[in-house]
């Protein structure tokens, strides 16, 4: 007759390597310089920020925007954070901050994206008629967000009229720039905060 041998069980630093690490663990690798450990905390945690930025802002389009900027912000600060850090608690605190700022600005300004107060121009050969009162605003919200415009670094501002004014997709803002559309993607959300930074100061001001 014959025995199977009982099976052995792993030693602990083989059962170690069978489970996943902890938030902790890839947050100390993360500040040794391993980025594809911040790129596990950004897959594990990515979608509980983006709900709650998507019930707090009542948006999608502008959940996802603030929830990347989360991260980023994230990324920048987690060293300075220092020792142990409920990296989950923590990110979600500064999205959910992101979210309240990005309300209040929108109490200070016009519900107007940069597109549709910009792109005020007349298509060449096309007849002008007198003003309305309406014409007369538009144009002056045309002047007033070209001069939060010039108040950008010249980058941020060069993504956003390729992207809002121009209405260029990604591929081609990125051929444009010299950059991946990775790139193009982070810089335009960057120049988009940067944008909304300087609107609400100018009209504080």
């Amino acid at each position: 007759m014959t025995f199977l041998a009982p099976p052995v069980a792993p030693d602990d630093a083989v059962a170690e390597a069978l489970e996943p690490p902890s938030d902790q663990a890839l947050v100390d690798r993360f500040r040794e310089g391993d980025v594809g450990a911040f790129e596990e905390l950004y897959r594990r945690h990515q979608g509980i920020v983006l709900r709650r930025l998507t019930r707090l802002c009542g948006n999608e389009a502008v959940a996802e925007e603030l929830a990347q900027e989360a991260f980023l912000r994230a990324a920048q600060r987690i060293g300075a954070a220092g020792g142990e850090l409920r990296f989950r608690a923590w990110v979600l605190r500064i999205g959910t901050n992101l979210g309240i700022d990005h309300l209040r600005a929108l109490r200070r300004q016009p519900a107007q994206s940069i597109e549709e107060v910009v792109n005020l121009k007349p298509a060449a050969g096309t007849e002008i008629y007198a003003d309305t009162e309406h014409d007369v605003e538009r144009r002056e919200d045309a002047r007033f967000v070209a001069g939060v415009l010039r108040r950008l670094n010249p980058r941020h501002r060069r993504v956003l009229v390729l992207r809002e004014i121009e209405g260029l997709d990604y591929r081609t803002i990125a051929d444009r720039l010299g950059v991946s559309c990775s790139a193009v993607e982070t810089l335009l959300f960057r120049a988009r905060g940067r944008f909304r930074e300087e609107y609400a100061k100018a009209m504080a001001a």
